[in-house]
């Protein structure tokens, strides 16, 4: 699979499951819009996406990017965000 096309994928898998409109996921500071920014953050990590490439993706710096990823486990400890990062990983495992 090409990195645009991952990269599509996670975007519209994350909207789904955290409910948070793909316009939003960037600009809003709303509490939800950034849990669901570190998870698409997150998983595009593990997919072996860096930091640069994610942030050229995502239009975010490359500094809010590494802040975001390094900070995930904090964000783990929100039922909200381990349940909808396990839903993501089931939905994008079985594509």
């Amino acid at each position: 699979m090409e990195m645009k096309d991952l990269y599509q994928s996670v975007v519209a898998s994350v909207c789904k499951h955290t409910g948070v409109d793909v316009n939003m996921l960037f600009k809003s500071n709303r509490e939800e819009c950034v849990d669901a920014r570190a998870i698409l953050i997150n998983i595009l990590t593990y997919k072996g996406i860096t930091e640069r490439e994610i942030a050229a993706l995502t239009g975010l710096t490359q500094q809010c990017v590494n802040k975001l990823k390094n900070n995930f486990s904090f964000r783990l400890r929100k039922w909200s965000v381990t349940t909808n990062l396990q839903s993501i990983n089931n939905e994008l495992t079985t594509e």
